[in-house]
């Protein structure tokens, strides 16, 4: 099934040489007339807050108090404190003396010569010692 593509093209206002901010609406946005203007919404009335009133529940018993108490609340007994009374415990002391260092492991040498590493550039490879080339 092929592709087919839409024609999305919006017709255009002829083109011209001179700047539009300066002959029209030099302190605004210039307007756009393919875009329909929109007003803003009215403003949504605020509603007054609707206060709950006490009403009697016949579904409640009438020994069940819905009203809060007028004093605040008081614990029946106080809280302990976080930590008990006294002076604070003193953090353990580093010991003086420090355990010796076991000595370092060295891997035992395998038989055979010795590997030298390869210079950084072969004996037969001189480097370049004349003028620089700039490009």
């Amino acid at each position: 099934m092929p592709f087919h593509f839409i024609n999305l093209h919006l017709p255009q206002q002829p083109h011209h040489t001179h700047n539009i901010m300066l002959t029209r609406n030099p302190n605004q946005i210039p307007e756009i007339p393919s875009v329909p203007k929109t007003e803003p919404p009215p403003p949504v009335p605020k509603e007054q807050p609707v206060l709950p009133t006490p009403e009697i529940d016949p579904f409640m018993p009438p020994e069940i108090v819905t009203d809060p108490p007028s004093t605040p609340f008081e614990p029946d007994a106080p809280k302990p404190p976080l930590s008990p009374p006294g002076p604070d415990m003193p953090l353990p002391k580093p010991p003086d003396t420090l355990p010796p260092r076991p000595p370092d492991v060295v891997p035992p040498h395998p038989p055979g010569p010795d590997i030298v590493p390869p210079p950084t550039t072969p004996p037969d490879i001189v480097p370049p010692t004349g003028p620089a080339i700039i490009l």
